[in-house]
């Protein structure tokens, strides 16, 4: 019989796989998280791998999952 408490355990809440994928501790100010998340973006943007299509497809997947991951932690500001 499996306790709950280990299983609980093995559960990753979003939240704390987006700050896995940014690379960033849960208390790092909201500024640096921002930066971190442009200098990933700039790194692995598509359009710098035009001439491999296959490293272009896994660069959009890895941007994608860097803008989810940053949506996940910023707080949405209301738009004017």
């Amino acid at each position: 019989m499996i306790e709950i408490n280990t299983i609980e355990k093995k559960v990753i809440r979003k939240q704390d796989l987006a700050y896995l994928i940014l690379g960033v501790q849960p208390r790092t100010d909201l500024s640096k998280v921002r930066k971190i998340r442009r200098k990933l973006i700039l790194k692995y943007h598509p359009d710098k791998w035009q001439n491999d299509t296959e490293e272009k497809k896994l660069a959009e997947i890895l941007t994608g999952k860097i803008n989810d991951a940053y949506d996940l932690i910023a707080p949405k500001k209301p738009r004017a």
